[in-house]
């Protein structure tokens, strides 16, 4: 009767929370704001005990810039994932966001630390990998939700494989710009003056890339799409999304789909 009465109970709050996974959220959150926490301990420990500050060839603001934006660009991240989650909109799986908690911990471990420096053979290219696996990812996601929320849209397997690869290449090609960019403007040296460096990332860029999309193109093969959106809990996206629309507040009904 115990047991019963205390899953009649779980079952009663996900009922208010509108059929929320309140264990799955708590992990989401938890893991999210231990980011943060890291990443901020992170800097203010490398800042005072490390006597870490960064000196660009410019000097002057350039070097506070390019101190915090790494710890203010990774926040942002995580706090649009919190957003997304307090608004109802969607709760990433948990082993997405322990990956991008993980790249975002990489990265900004890797500068404060001086793990770039110490690890220079490996470290930068396991975080461009693993962020370009996040990125193919979310590109994946978004074209089988599209797809899924949308109408009149459909899409084949190819063409999803192939847009997933070509936008996963090219936002890594944009993030090399923006290292450019900061080289030239700032005085950083991210690109460690080394067309090599540039070279090694865009390969891993296109690995990361490449493993999702085969993993993509073998899912899409063998399994339906509506299995993915189920798979990812997509549902509570497009139901937000059907709010903000106008239409009704349910995932519409689709007919049996078969893989392609």
């Amino acid at each position: 009767m115990g047991g019963n009465g205390t899953l009649q109970a779980i079952d009663s709050i996900r009922g208010i929370c509108g059929g929320i996974d309140l264990r799955r959220e708590t992990k989401y959150y938890l893991i999210v704001w231990s980011t943060i926490i890291i990443l901020t301990g992170v800097l203010v420990f490398s800042i005072l005990f490390l006597d870490y500050w960064y000196h660009s060839t410019k000097g002057g603001i350039e070097n506070t810039i390019l101190t915090f934006f790494p710890y203010m660009l990774a926040v942002l991240a995580l706090v649009v994932l919190l957003a997304l989650g307090w608004k109802g909109i969607y709760i990433f799986p948990i082993p997405i966001v322990l990956a991008i908690s993980g790249v975002l911990m990489m990265h900004d471990i890797g500068i404060y630390l001086g793990l770039y420096d110490v690890f220079i053979d490996w470290w930068d290219k396991v975080a461009h990998y693993v962020a370009a696996v996040i990125v193919a990812y979310v590109s994946f996601f978004f074209l089988i939700y599209l797809e899924r929320y949308s109408i009149t849209i459909r899409l084949t397997a190819p063409f999803i494989v192939i847009f997933t690869l070509g936008f996963t290449c090219a936002f890594g090609l944009g993030w090399e710009i923006y290292e450019l960019i900061s080289d030239e403007v700032l005085g950083s040296t991210m690109q460690y003056m080394s067309y090599l460096d540039t070279m090694q990332d865009v390969m891993s860029d296109i690995l990361g890339a490449l493993t999702v999309a085969g993993i993509g193109l073998w899912w899409l093969k063998n399994h339906s799409k509506q299995e993915f959106i189920d798979l990812f809990s997509a549902d509570r996206l497009i139901n937000w999304t059907n709010r903000k629309m106008g239409r009704s507040d349910k995932v519409p009904a689709v007919e049996a789909e078969s893989p392609e």
